[in-house]
C-alpha cells in the first residue's frame, strides 16, 4: 500500500536523463550517449520494468547538474575538500 502522505523523488544527473526521455515519450527510449561521472547513473536505456515503477510510484523527478551534487556531496562525506 502506497502511503498518500510520502511523496516520492526520482533524482537524474542531466547529462544521463534516460528516464526524463522516457516519460515525455511515454515509453522507453535510448538515448545516444550520456555525459556523467556518476558511473552509477550513465544509463543509456532504463529497463521495461523500472520504468514502469517509476511510471507508477514517482511523484516527480529532479534534473541535477553534476558539479552541484558533487559540491554536496564533497561537503557531506569527505574529510578534506578542496
Amino acid at each position: 500500500m502506497v502511503n498518500p502522505h510520502v511523496k516520492v523523488i526520482g533524482v537524474e544527473p542531466c547529462g544521463a536523463a534516460c528516464i526524463k526521455a522516457s516519460l515525455q515519450e511515454n515509453k522507453v527510449v535510448s538515448l545516444p550517449s550520456v555525459d556523467t561521472v556518476a558511473e552509477g547513473t550513465a544509463v543509456k536505456t532504463p529497463g521495461d520494468v523500472t520504468f514502469e515503477f517509476i511510471k507508477k510510484y514517482v511523484d516527480y523527478y529532479i534534473y541535477i547538474f553534476f558539479l552541484l551534487f558533487r559540491r554536496y556531496y564533497d561537503k557531506k562525506f569527505c574529510r578534506i575538500c578542496l
